[in-house]
Formats: structure tokens, C-alpha cells, sequence
């Protein structure tokens, strides 16, 4: 797809002069043909750039290293005001759930997370984490204002975000990783405690 794309503006960039001239002539031409050609300078510059967005996932490379962002994701389980400890006693880390019943979004997922399992028909869930070291993700509303700590606490499960993730890896082993980096909460769907099993030791 990107090479068809890429040999499609390269032709319109390499229009013959001849042609150039006699758009320019054209009303407004001259504008036009300026505009036509800063556009494909820029979709040939985002595709030599590892640039890559989907409806459902956007990556950039950057100088801090690859990132992208899942739109609109389901979130589930969010632990991002204190850490908690890591997979069997492990370091302590912050860490949400990110769920979808979509299989296209799910497969879009797969394509910057390798670890992901997809569950064709049914929910793909993925655990994203972030190391209590490097501090809590940042977390923001869908207007960019920051989120409360009092806020944070109240995500609960259904809650819907963009979430920004970073590519690493692992210094020893070489395998790929992701890392959580930040979320925008577009829905929030609050927590609430479950008080059913200490309302169960009241009844005689």
C-alpha cells in the first residue's frame, strides 16, 4: 500500500515543467498547483518517516524513540494514582487494561503490539504497564486539562480514553515492549466499590 502510494507522489511531484506552467496560467492555478504540491511534500514526508495512522492506531518515530496512540479504547482495571506490585511479586509498576469487541481495532493493536493474543470472536484484552520508577502516567481530560488525583481514582471499568504508548527494548533479551505513557479520558465511567460481600456478613 505505502510503496503504490509513495510511486503516486512521486509522479505528481515530477509532473513535466510544461504542465506545471499551464496550470499556473489557470486562474487561481498558481495557488492551486503551490497548495496540490506542499501537500504531497508533506504525506511523502510523514511516509518516509515511519508515519502511520489507522482510525484506530496513529505511530510516530520521534527523537525520544516511537509512540503511538490507540484511539478510543475500552479501559478496565485502571491502577495509575498508586503502584501496585508486578506479576507474582514482581517490581512495583502502574498498570491498565485496554479491551475491544472490535476485531479490526484489535488487529490494528497487534500491528504495534506483537504480544498481544487476539480473540477473533469475542473481546482482545491487553495489560499495559509502566514502571513505578519512571512515575505515574500522565493523565488528562479530553480538553488536555490535567486530571485530578481525586479523578483518577474514580475510573472504573467501560471508561473510554485514547492511551499513548511507547516502543522499547528489552536491554538484555532484545525483545520488544511497550510501555504505558499517558491516557485522555474521553468517557468516564465511575468506580464503583463493591460492597456486596461485607453487606453478606450483616445477614443472620
Amino acid at each position: 500500500m505505502f510503496d503504490r502510494c509513495l510511486i503516486h507522489v512521486h509522479s505528481i511531484l515530477s509532473v513535466d515543467s510544461a504542465d506545471q506552467h499551464s496550470i499556473a496560467e489557470t486562474p487561481s492555478g498558481e495557488s492551486v498547483w503551490n497548495d496540490l504540491h506542499a501537500l504531497m511534500r508533506q504525506i511523502l514526508l510523514y511516509i518516509s518517516k515511519g508515519y502511520n495512522m489507522t482510525n484506530f492506531v496513529e505511530t510516530r518515530d520521534t527523537r525520544n524513540g516511537t509512540a503511538s496512540v490507540l484511539a478510543d479504547v475500552t479501559l478496565n482495571w485502571v491502577k495509575v494514582v498508586a503502584p501496585v506490585p508486578g506479576y507474582n511479586g514482581g517490581k512495583p509498576q502502574y498498570e491498565l487494561q485496554i479491551a475491544t469487541d472490535n476485531a479490526d481495532q484489535a488487529l490494528a493493536w497487534s500491528d504495534v503490539m506483537p504480544n498481544i493474543k487476539l480473540v477473533p470472536e469475542g473481546t482482545t484484552t491487553f495489560t499495559l504497564k509502566r514502571p513505578a520508577f519512571l512515575g505515574a502516567p500522565a493523565m488528562v481530560w479530553e480538553d488536555g486539562a490535567a486530571m485530578e488525583v481525586s479523578s483518577r481514582k474514580m475510573i472504573g471499568n467501560g471508561s473510554v480514553g485514547d492511551v499513548k504508548i511507547s516502543h522499547k527494548q528489552h536491554p538484555k533479551t532484545g525483545r520488544p515492549y511497550v510501555c504505558l505513557e499517558a491516557v485522555k479520558l474521553k468517557a468516564l465511567v465511575e468506580y464503583v466499590a463493591d460492597t456486596t460481600e461485607y453487606a453478606n456478613d450483616f445477614d443472620f
